[in-house]
Order: C-alpha cells, then sequence, then structure tokens
C-alpha cells in the first residue's frame, strides 16, 4: 500500500448498500480501504456475526486497508463499572478486528456529552463537548483509553481521536491535551478540519498540522457551503469553502504520509457523490505529487 492510502467512510454506503457491493465499488473506484463502523445501524446480529459478515464481504473483494469508528466506548458515563464495561467491550472488538483484518488504526469516541439545557440549540456545537466538560468528564477519558492504550501496544494497532463536535475532543486544543494526558504512542488524533468550522474563531490549516505534529496519525476529509451557523450545508468535496488543494499540500510537505479518508454524511445519491469525490481527490493527489 502507498503513502496517503486512500480510504472512503462506509457513510457513502448508507443506507441501503450491502457490505459486499461497498467492498466492492471500492475496489473498481481504486480505494485502498474502508473506514466501517463499530456497530453498523441496522445490523440486528451480534459484533461476531458482523464481522463474520464482514469477513464474507472481504473475502469476495479484498481491500488492503480496514478501519472502524464510531461508536466507541462510552466514557461519560457517571458509573465505573459501566465505563469499565465499555472498556473491555472495546478492547474486545479492536483485538478481534486487529487479529482477522490488520487493522493498525481505529478511529476512537469518549462518548458523547451534551450541553443538559434544552434552550442550548443541538446544533451549537460551541455549546457542547469540551465547553461543558467537568475535570471528572477528562478523568474519566484519560483513565478508559490508558486501559485501552495498553492493549493497543501489545496487540499492534493505534487509537485515533476524531475532532468531532459533542466529544470532549472537538477542538484541536482539547484532542492535544486527551493525547498528552493519556501519555500514549498508541494514542493520536484523526483531524476532520470541516468539523472544526462548527466552532468561533476556528484554527488554520497550518495551525492545525503544527499543534498536532506526531499526533496525527489519520486526515478525514468532507466539505461545506458554511453559513449560517447552525446548519451547514454538506456538498461535494470540490464544492465547498474548504480548500483542499492547499490541505494536501501542507499535510505532504509536513512529512504527513497516513490514511486520508473521504466522507459524505448526507441524504442523496451517496454513489454518485463517492465517484465524484474520489475523480476530484484523485486528480488533486496527481497534481500535487501524491499519486
Amino acid at each position: 500500500m502507498s503513502n496517503w492510502p486512500l480510504i472512503l467512510h462506509i457513510n457513502y454506503f448508507e443506507p441501503g448498500v450491502e457490505l459486499r457491493d461497498a467492498c466492492r465499488i471500492a475496489r473498481e473506484l481504486g480505494a485502498d480501504g474502508i473506514e466501517f463502523r463499530q456497530r453498523p445501524g441496522g445490523f440486528a446480529g451480534t459484533s461476531e456475526e458482523y464481522l463474520d459478515a464482514l469477513s464474507s464481504a472481504l473475502d469476495a473483494f479484498p481491500l488492503d486497508y480496514v478501519s472502524f469508528g464510531a461508536p466507541g466506548p462510552n466514557l461519560m458515563l457517571p458509573s465505573a463499572l459501566d465505563r469499565q464495561r465499555e472498556v473491555q467491550r472495546c478492547i474486545a472488538f479492536y483485538n478481534e478486528a486487529a487479529k482477522r483484518y490488520g487493522t493498525t488504526l481505529f478511529n476512537s469516541f469518549t462518548g458523547g456529552l451534551s450541553n443538559p439545557d434544552p434552550s442550548v440549540s443541538p446544533y451549537d456545537s460551541a455549546a457542547h463537548g469540551s465547553a461543558i466538560a467537568k475535570e471528572e468528564h477528562w478523568q474519566w477519558a484519560v483513565e478508559g483509553f490508558q486501559s485501552l492504550a495498553r492493549e493497543a501496544k501489545t496487540n499492534g494497532y493505534q487509537l485515533g481521536f476524531e475532532s468531532h463536535g459533542h466529544y470532549l475532543h472537538d477542538s484541536i486544543a482539547s484532542c492535544v491535551r486527551l493525547v498528552q494526558d493519556i501519555g500514549s504512542h498508541e494514542v493520536g488524533v484523526i483531524w476532520d478540519h470541516a468539523n472544526l468550522l462548527l466552532v468561533e474563531n476556528p484554527p488554520t490549516f497550518a495551525s492545525s498540522i503544527s499543534d498536532l505534529g506526531r499526533g496525527l496519525f489519520a486526515v478525514h476529509l468532507k466539505n461545506w457551503l458554511l453559513p449560517p451557523r447552525f446548519h451547514p450545508v454538506i456538498c461535494l468535496l470540490e464544492e465547498g469553502i474548504l480548500n483542499v488543494r492547499e490541505q494536501l499540500r501542507l499535510l505532504r510537505d509536513s512529512g504527513f504520509q497516513g490514511p486520508i479518508c473521504v466522507e459524505s454524511p448526507r441524504n442523496g445519491d451517496r454513489l454518485n457523490f463517492v465517484r465524484r469525490d474520489v475523480a476530484y481527490l484523485n486528480d488533486l493527489m496527481h497534481d500535487l505529487g501524491m499519486r
């Protein structure tokens, strides 16, 4: 697998596209792999049955890179026993997925943290997540991921916090704090710059890359037309306000060579979206000498 492996997020194939067809389309488009979900919506079986179904799809249409994202462990639960159960559940899943597919990076989350005030809009990302976190929330997340990191080191994979609203890790600063407090080389960040536009005074591409440093494990790409504040309109990668060409150039020049996962969490003809986004991204990477 080459540098900057191109990964498709499973949301291009939701809802309704079977795992087998998702793998087939990814191969047809020349993608290196897919970031699947840890627990897909609508799947009625157990985790083992889900992995069995995925194994069958990958036997038919092999991919070089298989990763998994949400939901991850919910470490915002007030019960220590419940948090420990969440950690053990994820350890079992991560270890099994790493053994089956050679997964080396999981997109991890600490559990949702939303403002309990009903007058606060759920779309006001700046009023949730790290903005309302208490010290115990940070402590719970750090303790849980220190346990997860030990398993990751033993089993040869890494865990990356996606910069994502309604979580502790909703900004570059909060991502960096978590990584530093956990203190493990197995824990880093999956940088999604589009999500950072939902808070006031978002960072630049360059400052994000610099602040994350070696803790930058992977990148998520999407784009949108931003205004109005609480209801961004998601669009094709080539259409939005983020200059993806500049973002990729800065990543290349920084020495980053990790996975680049493109996604489109919106309604409509997602199979058309994935074909157009991959074609655009391939053209960009070719222009920049990344392909």
